[in-house]
């Protein structure tokens, strides 16, 4: 018995849908930057490399060094729901195969 969903992270979770826990995990889009996988509770494992840099450490202190993002802000799939289908026994997901550029600024 369990519950599936494909998540904003891009990330497709299965969870034993009586208590909850995590079964299993995987991609559903082709790029994701941010993340290097999820670990054995179904967390991500966070990938350094593609955080943005601190805006102190750069020459003029206004921005730091910008990374490109997979999945887009928009996520890997947002509000529009998923469907399965009994008769193939896939999930259906419309998903976003979209990167952006983000960074970092001071807050004032």
């Amino acid at each position: 018995k369990a519950a599936a969903t494909a998540d904003r992270n891009g990330f497709f979770y299965v969870l034993n849908r009586e208590n909850g826990d995590f079964i299993r995990g995987f991609p559903f889009v082709d790029k994701i930057t941010w993340a290097k996988g999820l670990d054995v509770n179904g967390r991500p494992i966070y990938d350094d490399a593609y955080r943005p840099g601190n805006p102190m450490a750069s020459t003029d202190g206004n921005k730091g060094s910008s990374v490109m993002a997979a999945p887009s802000f928009l996520g890997g799939k947002n509000w529009q729901p998923m469907a399965y289908s009994q008769d193939t026994g896939l999930f259906y997901v419309p998903a976003n195969e979209w990167e952006m550029e983000i960074w970092n600024e001071p807050v004032a």
